[in-house]
């Protein structure tokens, strides 16, 4: 929670400053920590917390190789939420934080990308597609 946390600071107000590696490693060094996790047991006892921390990762590492891994651990632990679309899945994100004007059309094209994994093979299409 921390880390998604920092990652929030580093992804909205710190636009404009160099910051990639520090990004990066933070987003790298939160799917590391996530790895050695029971997300299955994290997603049954905060489920909306673990939602949030995913699509944080995965904003934050779009254009990383880590970014796959934070859209299949979205595909595998966001059901469990019984979210009925994306206006579901945005209202449970908003009540941790959340800034409109910045995560609305990622996390919405994070949302689709992650309900296509299934279906689409390339996913550097889809990844310039839905997040800036």
């Amino acid at each position: 929670m921390r880390l998604a946390g920092l990652l929030v600071i580093y992804t909205t107000q710190l636009k404009g400053t160099p910051k990639q590696q520090l990004l990066d490693k933070q987003t790298e060094d939160m799917r590391q920590n996530l790895e050695t996790r029971d997300l299955a047991l994290y997603s049954r006892l905060c489920p909306e917390v673990i939602a949030w921390v995913l699509f944080i990762g995965a904003y934050s590492s779009f254009d990383t190789p880590g970014f796959r891994w934070f859209l299949l651990h979205i595909q595998d632990n966001v059901p469990r939420l019984d979210l009925q679309g994306w206006p579901q899945a945005r209202a449970l994100l908003k009540r941790l934080p959340y800034i409109d004007k910045e995560f609305d059309y990622s996390f919405e094209g994070i949302w689709n990308l992650a309900h296509k994994l299934n279906t689409e093979i390339d996913l550097g299409v889809l990844v310039r597609q839905y997040v800036a």
